[in-house]
């Protein structure tokens, strides 16, 4: 597990994985087997592979990643890469299903 905490040293992300392997030359950290990603805005990020990458300072995969975001809404990616903030994620291949919260006298 990998927890990222902001400047007053409040947890702000997270990162669990069945393993990960530290590759300290390269600087970069490859977590694999059921990859879950909670960023701040509390999304949440699944996937059999995620790479941290300290050098370009910035999180990928190119498996299948599903994201849930906090209004429900569900988006599948065939890969994908963001920043260390871990927001916003920038899918590959996007597609999913958007909760459009209804309107009074809608």
């Amino acid at each position: 597990m990998i927890i990222f905490f902001d400047d007053k040293q409040k947890e702000d992300a997270r990162i669990t994985a069945d393993y990960g392997i530290w590759k300290e030359q390269q600087k970069i950290v490859e977590l694999r087997k059921n990859v879950i990603v909670i960023n701040p805005k509390g999304e949440t990020l699944k996937s059999d592979e995620v790479i941290w990458d300290m050098n370009k300072h910035r999180f990928y995969s190119n498996k299948m990643v599903t994201v849930v975001f906090s209004n429900g809404s569900t988006f599948y990616g065939d890969g994908f890469w963001s920043d260390e903030d871990l927001f916003p994620y920038n899918l590959n291949q996007a597609r999913g299903n958007i909760n459009v919260p209804e309107k009074e006298g809608f």
